[in-house]
């Protein structure tokens, strides 16, 4: 360490230029930007299924986005998940037709 600085110091012209310190300081810039983009690109992809599952409006979207949180870095609980999202619950609700079917006669004989 010394030794290197002694020699930048006896002769200058090894030391860095300042437009190739620029240089290094944009590569290290696009190269932070290159990493935040993949981090960025990481976590979308590590929450689809919960995406899907806000997008497709699903009724159960929370418990889906906890199980995706907490067991999505298991590829089981990414998948499952993922076909959870996609899934819709079966709707049970009963249909109950009323039908106007006039009372009958209480006292046979008389005509209303």
């Amino acid at each position: 360490m010394l030794k290197d600085f002694v020699f930048a110091a006896i002769n200058p012209s090894s030391s860095p230029s300042v437009a190739e310190a620029a240089g290094g300081a944009a590569a290290g810039l696009v190269g932070m930007a290159l990493l935040g983009l993949l981090i960025a690109g990481s976590i979308i992809v590590y929450f689809i299924p919960t995406i899907a599952a806000f997008i497709n409006k699903h009724p159960q979207k929370v418990p889906i986005f906890i199980l995706n949180f907490f067991a999505g870095w298991t590829l089981l609980g990414w998948v499952g998940g993922l076909v959870w999202a996609f899934v819709k619950p079966q709707s049970s609700v009963q249909v109950v037709h009323h039908y106007n079917v006039p009372p009958p006669n209480q006292f046979p004989g008389t005509h209303s």
